[in-house]
């Protein structure tokens, strides 16, 4: 889809600094007491994986690796032992998911952060939320705020490859539960964090020839959705993007009918008329569209970059 600005995730990283310092410093303490403790159970192969990996650890924060340096340990560490995972006494990839404590991050850590990040749709298909959402706590509500994750966390170097990237924040993609499951140990070519927030490989479209035989027969079947994407790319044939939004035809032809309506003069005035009212110059938009319009906000909303598209392929934004 789109990227995400790397200031977002840069300024969640700033506002838990302290909680990522003191989770470091437990890591570092759970690193060198596994060390002893694996040592009988590990074959030599995989105890020169697992003491590349510490290494790893007590070299930086693997918390807030960037995307180099990510690459980097990628290509020096490489994936997981095939055996690995066939350990009988506990498998070497759960042994370092444990130093991580994955469990406990994933649970108590993350919703929160990801809150800070403003995403709340899948980024890879958004047509579902993605939500962080505030609980209270039960028992005595000792705790007045406990955050949940309405959504999961996608890896995109898979951890059943890559163990060690289990909690790397530029690794870790907000998804739906069906987004998740369906990607598995797959490699896909978008990087969220890229920060380019302006373009995309991807565009929704309407078909000339359906939007004339659906304005002639007022028939939703006529319409057509169209999904232009890279010759190469596999994006598409493993989230089913195009079977996703060949269901939401309605909604295109809401938007059909609203550049019927909203006309560039009509447009024109609502700019001006409503431009001083609202906090942003832009919300009329937002308005007509019936959802964000900027596409620096399609992780704000489903359907935002399909819906944006649409809105501009047909001259209504």
């Amino acid at each position: 889809m789109i990227g995400l600005p790397k200031t977002k995730l840069k300024g969640a990283i700033s506002k838990y600094s302290k909680e990522i310092e003191l989770y470091y410093s437990d890591l570092l303490i759970a690193a060198k007491a596994k060390r002893t403790e694996v040592k009988a159970f590990l074959s030599d192969e995989e105890l020169v994986y697992f003491d590349e990996v510490i290494s790893a650890f007590q070299s930086s924060n693997p918390i807030t690796w960037t995307s180099e340096e990510i690459a980097g340990w990628i290509s020096s560490i490489g994936p997981l032992p095939e055996h690995g995972s066939n350990n009988k006494m506990l498998k070497l990839k759960d042994r370092i998911l444990s130093i991580l404590d994955y469990e406990g991050m994933r649970s108590e850590f993350f919703p929160m952060f990801f809150l800070e990040t403003g995403i709340k749709t899948c980024v890879y298909c958004n047509s579902q939320f993605a939500l962080t959402v505030d609980a209270f706590t039960a028992k005595g509500y000792s705790n007045p705020k406990q955050y949940i994750a309405k959504f999961e966390l996608d890896h995109k170097h898979s951890k059943q490859l890559y163990p060690f990237l289990a909690l790397s924040v530029y690794n870790l993609y907000p998804s739906c539960k069906p987004c998740n499951n369906i990607k598995g140990v797959k490699e896909v070519d978008f990087d969220l964090y890229s920060g380019k927030i302006d373009s995309s490989d991807f565009n929704f479209y309407i078909d000339k020839v359906s939007k004339v035989e659906f304005l002639l027969s007022n028939r939703l079947d006529d319409l057509k959705i169209g999904l232009a994407i890279p010759e190469n790319g596999a994006y598409d044939s493993i989230f089913q993007i195009s079977s996703i939004y060949q269901t939401q035809k309605d909604v295109a032809e809401e938007l059909i009918m609203k550049a019927k309506i909203y006309n560039e003069s009509y447009k024109a005035m609502l700019g001006g008329a409503l431009g001083g009212i609202f906090r942003e110059n832009g919300i009329y938009k937002r308005m007509i569209l019936g959802n964000y319009a900027d596409v620096s906000d399609i992780h704000k909303r489903p359907l935002a970059k399909f819906m944006q598209d649409i809105a501009k392929d047909i001259g209504l934004i």
